[in-house]
């Protein structure tokens, strides 16, 4: 049998993709790039597959083509459907009566009986005014639902008739961002998603923690809880009330008063398995500080496994992952990040000005008494970070004392990793001839700076005090800009068993 060589290989064409391949891809693909639009204008054969997959057709995006989402619509004939209604994307047309949302959504919202998941994004509440009545009558398939608004310009609240004003027991996830629901709703209940964050306060929204805490009684199946909301009624549970929510997996809470926050805790009842992040406000650490209230169930046998602190002007930011203690050794890395947190909602509110950046000492006071609990002594590794971006030149008060206490609390662990802003390293440095030596398991350093010759003395002058008492560390890791000649650094070889040198 002979072969030809030299054959031109064939390219294949998109066109043929075998067909269980395709269905495969269609069957997977989810968002604004669904592939069923991309399989309306490709071929023949694709739109020909996708038509004998009715699912395909039923993810419509609001920014779709009106023309597609018609044809979505049909296609996906009395399969349950999820809706992404976008209106910063919609087309709003001025009418006599101002601006309503365009007729796609509108023919979109028909459907509402047999969409199972919803999510609804707006830049202002100019379109809710306009289609809440719409989402007046039962949804006896939704499954999810969420109604999220940019920037609201007046407080918003759902009507009592919002989803018929009946309870929906297909309803499992609910999303409300910036926009506050009735409390004693009945869509509240059997939940086992809920997240509500809202910044107004008015006659009709106003919420007292005696209402949440009905609201958390109706749903103790909750496995995801967020609440950040600004309970201004001043009607507190009674103390010997308890909520029992023993399958929630992660807890948010974002309460504007510390007593409020401490009343919530005092009442749910939660599992030992946990991932938690709290924010506290000033009012927790400024002045008088308040003892924080923990979960009830963390005890000093549960394995807190990670421990992050965000430290802002005048907001702590707390998360934490804990775990029961199943006889395993306990094993605890606490992140402290003293500067704006980048993940965070309002950022202008964690870079702030010199007179509310004078609680900086206090916060970091606050911090050191929070990882003295028995939670946490039994931490492994400690890392914590002076970001350069936040404006220690503005504070007036010479911090390093409060940062000595904090490090000296964490004095057990075998690994910590430091990076500290540059305008106060000399400081930083000569505190930690004190704090420093007093870590006696220390093994791995890691130390984020630049290094210079002040710098260099200065850290030699720490590892020699540790070096006097014998105690020697695995590995040392310098990680920054550094000219110095290698003779120089060289001088920090006698210190630990290997010496690296990174730049950033």
């Amino acid at each position: 049998m002979s072969v030809t060589t030299g054959s031109v290989a064939r390219r294949a064409s998109i066109t043929d993709i075998p067909t269980e391949i395709l269905c495969a891809v269609l069957e997977r693909s989810r968002g604004v790039d669904h592939p069923a639009v991309v399989a309306a204008q490709v071929c023949q054969r694709w739109r020909a597959v996708a038509s004998d997959m009715p699912h395909v057709w039923s993810h419509i995006h609001s920014s779709f083509p009106t023309k597609l989402i018609i044809g979505m619509l049909h296609r996906s004939r009395s399969l349950p459907l999820y809706i992404v209604i976008d209106f910063s994307k919609s087309n709003f047309k001025p009418s006599g009566n101002g601006i309503h949302y365009d007729e796609t959504v509108a023919m979109i919202f028909q459907h509402l009986p047999r969409i199972r998941e919803l999510r609804i994004f707006m830049d202002d509440g100019t379109p809710f005014h306009h289609c809440h009545t719409v989402l007046d009558v039962p949804a006896g398939m939704l499954a999810v639902l969420q109604i999220s608004i940019t920037n609201p310009s007046e407080p918003l609240t759902l009507g009592e008739n919002f989803l018929g004003g009946v309870h929906n027991p297909a309803l499992k996830t609910l999303y409300l961002d910036r926009i506050t629901p009735r409390w004693d709703s009945p869509i509240f209940q059997n939940l086992t998603s809920l997240s509500i964050k809202f910044d107004y306060s008015g006659l009709d929204n106003d919420v007292s923690t005696c209402q949440i805490v009905d609201v958390l009684g109706r749903c103790p199946d909750l496995e995801n809880l967020t609440l950040k909301v600004c309970p201004m009624l001043l009607e507190l549970p009674e103390p010997t009330l308890r909520v029992n929510l023993s399958r929630l997996r992660r807890l948010y809470l974002n309460i504007n008063k510390i007593e409020d926050y401490n009343a919530l805790m005092s009442i749910m009842e939660l599992p030992t398995d946990l991932h938690c992040t709290l924010i506290f406000p000033s009012q927790s650490f400024y002045y008088d500080p308040l003892p924080i209230v923990w979960p009830r169930r963390l005890t000093p046998s549960s394995i807190c496994e990670s421990l992050s602190c965000y430290v802002g002007s005048d907001q702590l930011k707390i998360e934490a992952s804990v775990y029961p203690d199943v006889g395993l050794p306990s094993v605890t890395d606490i992140v402290m990040h003293l500067g704006p947190y980048e993940d965070t909602e309002d950022v202008e509110s964690w870079v702030a000005s010199k007179s509310e950046q004078d609680t900086l000492p206090q916060c970091i006071d606050y911090l050191a008494e929070i990882i003295s609990h028995p939670y946490f002594t039994s931490a492994s590794t400690f890392e914590i970070t002076l970001d350069p971006n936040f404006r220690f030149c503005d504070v007036d008060m010479d911090i390093t004392t409060e940062l000595k206490n904090l490090l000296t609390t964490m004095r057990n662990v075998d690994a910590l990793r430091v990076s500290v802003n540059p305008e106060i390293i000399t400081p930083f440095l000569h505190t930690a001839e004190h704090w420093l030596p007093t870590f006696t398991n220390l093994r791995y350093l890691r130390i984020n700076l630049d290094l210079n010759e002040t710098a260099l003395e200065s850290l030699i002058k720490c590892l020699s005090i540790r070096s006097e008492r014998a105690l020697q560390i695995s590995e040392l890791r310098v990680v920054g800009e550094n000219r110095l000649p290698t003779v120089r650094k060289g001088a920090l070889l006698e210190f630990a068993d290997l010496v690296l040198f990174e730049e950033s």
